[in-house]
């Protein structure tokens, strides 16, 4: 019941955005008593942080299956997870936004929410690593070359869904094509 509660919240999220998720949405959807969610949710933001965890499992899964077309090429790995990064945003807008909202910004108070997000970062940490080690990339602190990365990534993912690069950033395609030249440029930044 719980997964069927939560599958259906993600589904709402996707198509309706963080405004149309409510507790009775959820219990309509998966056609159950509108007390049912109760029983799996304590309140609307538990259930906020539930997508926001289903959205980082998701977005990993996007970045570790776009890492492994590359497998021998350390770089190339780290760059397809920013990639990837991008694209999951452009595909999936409004859950994006609900992992990166003010309603899940206190990831502290939901331990399971804070492990997924920090696994997130912890691949792409480690896929620069890898980097480092096999590349002619600076050896500085990977830490914050990390964050940089992140941060690139973040930024362009949120630039392309709220439409500022034109309506062609929006496309899986078009986005894409913005992270390649925008990881490009870090990458060139990042030489030894």
């Amino acid at each position: 019941m719980r997964q069927a509660l939560l599958d259906a919240a993600v589904e709402i999220v996707r198509r309706d955005g963080a405004g149309a998720l409510t507790l009775r949405a959820v219990a309509r959807a998966a056609r159950v008593s509108h007390m049912a969610p109760y029983h799996h949710f304590a309140d609307k933001a538990a259930l906020v942080a539930a997508v926001a965890r289903e959205g980082f499992r998701g977005l990993r899964r996007e970045m570790e299956a776009r890492i492994e077309r590359c497998p021998d090429d350390p770089r190339a790995r780290f760059r397809e997870s920013g990639i990837a990064y991008v694209a999951f945003a452009v595909k999936h807008p409004n859950l994006f936004r609900v992992m990166f909202g003010p309603e899940t910004a206190d990831t502290d108070a939901n331990p399971e929410l804070q492990a997924e997000a920090r696994g997130v970062f912890g691949l792409m940490q480690r896929l620069l690593k890898q980097s480092q080690a096999g590349y002619a990339i600076r050896e500085d602190d990977a830490r914050q070359i990390g964050l940089t990365a992140w941060s690139l990534v973040h930024g362009l993912a949120m630039l392309c869904i709220d439409g500022q690069f034109g309506p062609e950033a929006t496309s899986p395609a078009g986005a894409e094509r913005l992270a390649y030249a925008a990881t490009g440029a870090l990458f060139r930044g990042l030489r030894r």
